[in-house]
C-alpha cells in the first residue's frame, strides 16, 4: 500500500544533470544480511499542486517525529 502510494503522490524518474541530460543510474547491489541497491540519484517530484496539498495536510495529521526527521536529513537523492 505504501508503494502504491507513493507511486501515485511522486513522480519517479531518472536524474538530470547540469547540463539538462539524463542520468543512467548504474545498478549495483551492495552486499550483507539482506543485499540491497547500491546508492543512485533520481529525481522525485510532487505530480501536482493537489497532491502537495495532501502531503502537508498528512503531515499536519502525523507529524514526523524528531528522530524521523533526521534520518530524511541525510539521505541523498
Amino acid at each position: 500500500m505504501i508503494i502504491a502510494q507513493s507511486l501515485a503522490v511522486f513522480a519517479i524518474s531518472k536524474a538530470v544533470d547540469s547540463n539538462g541530460d539524463l542520468v543512467e543510474p548504474v545498478v549495483r547491489m551492495e552486499p550483507g544480511v539482506v543485499s540491497h541497491p547500491a546508492p543512485y540519484k533520481a529525481s522525485i517530484t510532487i505530480r501536482s499542486e493537489h497532491h502537495g496539498e495532501l502531503l502537508r495536510r498528512v503531515e499536519q495529521r502525523w507529524p514526523w517525529k524528531d528522530s524521523d526527521a533526521d534520518v530524511l536529513e541525510r539521505i541523498e537523492i
